[in-house]
């Protein structure tokens, strides 16, 4: 019998293998620098705000927004973890295609979780295309990712963009870290805000992620409004191989 750990290590290399080899080609052929658009505010500066009165802070944010018409109950601060740090940066000092974009930003996600509105400041990363399908990763915990965003236009829909998206994301993991961290995400059923909000039933995000080894996590999901997604390796390859799962 082999053991545990030896066939998960030749389950890595055949998956990495694959999904480089045949997933990958297309990518290799876009694959090359662009420029880089670098958070205005970085968020060392946002937490030694946050660190003189955070009381004052919060006061202060929840202000702004809720002048503007977003209302938000709470507010956390995520600072960039090694995990992310390593991730980011080969993003950034890889060559790609003039059809994909990487940009970097300072964000604040806000989330609807039963009726309660929480905001996460981080820094984020920006996998894009110019058609304006992308995909944005965050810092999550302390050595973990969050994919806090796919974005496809419904015109662009069901035309291969956000595979691509995931495909890119996943081999940077891949070339980057050796190994897959842990990876969430959220889902509520809508994308973007404002003129570039879209609409997308929760089902039909969690039928996409699922593709990608992604799995509910029940206990911190509120149907029929969030759900919480988690990466699981072995059902990405169980996908991999057709295993029933």
């Amino acid at each position: 019998m082999i053991p545990d750990f030896v066939l998960s290590n030749i389950l890595f290399i055949h998956y990495t293998m694959n999904l480089i080899i045949n997933c990958y080609l297309d990518v290799a052929q876009i694959l090359k620098k662009m420029k880089n658009k670098n958070s205005i505010k970085i968020f060392e500066d946002v937490h030694e705000e946050f660190l003189k009165d955070k009381n004052k802070f919060i006061r202060e944010f929840k202000k702004r927004h809720n002048d503007v018409g977003f209302k938000v109950d709470t507010v956390d601060l995520i600072p960039n973890n090694d995990v992310y740090q390593t991730l980011s940066n080969y993003i950034l000092n890889t060559k790609f295609a003039e059809e994909v974009q990487i940009e970097t930003y300072l964000i604040n996600s806000r989330v609807q979780i039963h009726k309660k509105f929480n905001v996460k400041i981080r820094n984020s990363v920006t996998i894009g295309f110019t058609n304006g399908s992308h995909l944005r990763f965050c810092p999550y915990e302390k050595n973990g990712i969050e994919i806090s965003r796919i974005y496809v236009k419904e015109q662009n829909q069901n035309k291969g963009d956000g595979t691509l998206l995931m495909n890119i994301f996943f081999n940077s993991i891949l070339e980057s870290l050796k190994q897959f961290p842990e990876i969430i995400l959220e889902c509520t059923g809508e994308v973007g805000y404002g003129e570039t909000l879209i609409i997308n039933d929760i089902q039909n995000q969690t039928k996409f992620f699922r593709k990608f080894g992604f799995r509910v996590n029940q206990n911190e999901s509120k149907y029929p409004y969030y759900v919480k997604m988690v990466f699981d390796f072995k059902k990405l390859v169980n996908n991999e191989f057709n295993i029933e799962n």
